[in-house]
């Protein structure tokens, strides 16, 4: 029986139950409604009842579902906060340890360029009285052959 369709008087609840539904959803029109039998009124009512029943004894499990999913979304949720939270102090502490670890390296470098500089200055200084003495040892032999050899 399709939905929506007028109902007549002859119609019978017990022959087409589809009609008790078509009732129930508020899809017969009101004039028709007044015009159904005192007889079909009574099973109608029966059998909307009926179906009004069977809709809220099914809805039952449905709705216990509904809690338990809202209670189930409810600790999702905890839990998510819970993790973002925890990753907030993750982020705050791996900022923390680079910027220990840039200072570390900074202080290196520091070090290493001093040192590089110390050696530098060290092999400079090497070289500078290794340029004295070779240009000591080259006079040396001069100021022997000029009479300096014997204390004059």
């Amino acid at each position: 029986m399709a939905e929506g369709r007028v109902v007549f008087v002859e119609d019978s609840v017990k022959l087409e139950p589809g009609l008790a539904v078509t009732m129930l959803h508020g899809l017969a029109l009101s004039r028709d409604m007044e015009r159904v039998p005192p007889e079909l009124q009574l099973s109608l009512i029966h059998a909307s009842a009926y179906l009004v029943q069977t809709k809220r004894d099914r809805t039952k499990p449905l709705k216990k579902g509904l809690k338990l999913a809202k209670a189930k979304i409810a600790e999702l949720e905890k839990e998510r906060d819970e993790s973002l939270e925890k990753a907030k102090k993750a982020e705050c502490e791996l900022g923390q340890v680079l910027r220990r670890e840039k200072r570390k390296m900074k202080e290196v470098d520091e070090k290493a360029y001093q040192a590089g500089y110390d050696r530098a200055g060290q092999e400079y200084i090497r070289d500078a009285r290794s340029m004295v003495n070779d240009e000591v040892k080259m006079r040396v032999p001069i100021a022997y052959r000029t009479g300096y050899k014997d204390g004059v």
